[in-house]
């Protein structure tokens, strides 16, 4: 009878984790802070306890470790346990699990893939707005571990600017709205950024890849505009409007 995370296992049920340490204590992995390492040898080449790798866990079991509501305490270790082990990033079959994995928990509290949320910052704030489904959760970190995984996440596709498809959801609800001068000025500040962001990634030549980014701009009514001389403030037009001055 092998001491396990929250019960006693046999050897024939148990895993140990191999180079690891596992802070859900998940899928019958034994706590390994009861065997030093000559005991672990004895495990696995008397016993017959299997090794359970670090790629394994996470290609095999992450996604339903993350599916299950994990309290902040274990989240957060277990975010900072895959942080600390870089190789993850060097295994391309690891990197793109993680990737695709809804692995970072946000201010909302929701869990979403990398690529879909920030590390919040003045300037992100700017263009976004304050949706809190955008921004990590980073009071589950201290500073230092924080700064590990902010860059861990930027290999796994977190960005540290704008998508241009987050920066379209950010007008849509713009233009909820009446045009106002707080209102157009956000407008304005969106505008540049997807000038930007369209001249900086050559979006011009990759039409087909942002097929549905060009769709919402070009027939979305998201831009104030002057209407004889003077700013209409009950409707927005759109870019494709040619009987309409464009501020």
């Amino acid at each position: 009878i092998l001491a396990g995370h929250h019960r006693f296992l046999s050897p024939d049920e148990a895993v140990l984790p191999g180079g690891f340490t596992d802070p859900v204590g998940r899928f019958d992995t034994l706590d390994v802070s009861y065997f030093d390492d000559r005991s672990q040898t004895f495990l696995t080449d008397v016993l017959g306890v299997q090794v359970l790798t670090l790629e394994a866990y996470v290609i095999e079991h992450l996604g339903s470790i993350l599916d299950s509501n994990l309290d902040d305490d274990i989240y957060a270790a277990l975010i900072e346990q895959l942080a600390d082990h870089r190789e993850l990033l060097d295994n391309d079959d690891t990197r793109s699990t993680l990737s695709s994995l809804t692995l970072v928990r946000t201010v909302d509290g929701q869990m979403r893939t990398p690529r879909d949320c920030y590390f919040k910052t003045g300037e992100l704030s700017e263009i976004l707005g304050n949706d809190e489904s955008l921004w990590v959760d980073t009071s589950l970190f201290g500073t230092l571990q924080k700064d590990i995984i902010q860059l861990f996440l930027s290999h796994l596709g977190m960005r540290d600017h704008p998508s241009i498809g987050h920066a379209l959801d950010r007008i849509d609800t713009i233009v909820e709205h009446d045009p106002s001068e707080r209102t157009v000025s956000a407008i304005v500040n969106l505008f540049h950024f997807i000038f930007l962001a369209f001249e900086k990634e050559n979006l011009a030549e990759r039409e087909e890849e942002f097929e549905e980014e060009i769709e919402r701009l070009r027939y979305t009514d998201w831009l104030p505009a002057i209407v004889d001389g003077e700013l209409n403030p009950s409707v927005w037009v759109r870019a494709n409007r040619n009987h309409v001055q464009i501020i």
